[in-house]
């Protein structure tokens, strides 16, 4: 990986700050849920990654952990979801925390499971999409993306494009002739940047809310898309 280090090296301004998910949707877990219910709530976090809704997991605390997770903390998020066993196990304990996320009503989305290993959640993906303010989506599934702003760079955004598409001989799958659909935040140029080629210019159109990005023509394991407004150099 000595080459990939060094790419990230090289290409530092794509990744420093770059921290903010502007997610809509937040993942509430418990410090102890974690350990019993790790493979339910992986679970969900896979279902929300393979429909490029983008999260924050919220870890609360205990007494061992000082993380309270309060109503002020949740209610900027357009839903909150918890793992129903999780809900009624851990959280119904920790008065504080189950009033906060009472006090959220239709916000709130406890998240089920309909089968006898608790590894598959019900979540209505497409409803919890339509309660949201924008989509993010790609033309080729299995193709994760993953914005990212920054508090010190207010007109650039980055987009990490995951491949996880894989053959029978698990073999990586390269994805060609990709296009991103990302919310209109008024951008206007944008880079595609992977390591091993060089930069690539990229098609940007904007209609309405949606943000339409196209230029990718080939796409190994992972690649970034920087985007910035029209005033703004790329690095």
């Amino acid at each position: 990986f000595t080459s990939l280090y060094k790419w990230i090296a090289e290409n530092a301004s794509l990744f420093n700050d770059f921290t903010e998910t502007q997610a809509e949707v937040a993942l509430v877990v418990s410090r102890e849920a974690t350990r019993k219910y790790v493979y339910r709530i992986n679970s969900i976090v896979h279902a929300l990654e393979e429909a490029n809704v983008a999260l924050d997991v919220l870890v609360a605390g205990d007494a061992y952990f000082k993380n309270p997770v309060s109503f002020n903390t949740l209610d900027h998020y357009k839903k909150v979801l918890v793992q129903e066993d999780e809900y009624n196990w851990f959280i119904s304990k920790n008065v504080s925390l189950k009033n906060s996320l009472d006090l959220l009503g239709d916000k709130l989305f406890r998240v089920g499971t309909h089968n006898g290993d608790g590894q598959t959640q019900t979540i209505d993906l497409r409803a919890l999409k339509k309660s949201l303010g924008y989509a993010v989506s790609c033309s080729a599934h299995g193709v994760h993306l993953y914005p990212r702003v920054s508090s010190t760079q207010p007109n650039s955004m980055v987009v990490h494009v995951v491949n996880t598409n894989y053959d029978d001989a698990h073999q990586l799958v390269t994805q060609n002739s990709l296009s991103l659909n990302l919310k209109n935040s008024g951008y206007s140029k944008a880079t595609f940047y992977q390591a091993g080629k060089p930069p690539i210019q990229l098609t940007v159109t904007a209609t309405g809310n949606n943000l339409e990005v196209s230029g990718i023509d080939s796409l190994d394991s992972w690649g970034v898309v920087l985007l910035k407004n029209g005033f703004e150099s790329n690095p």
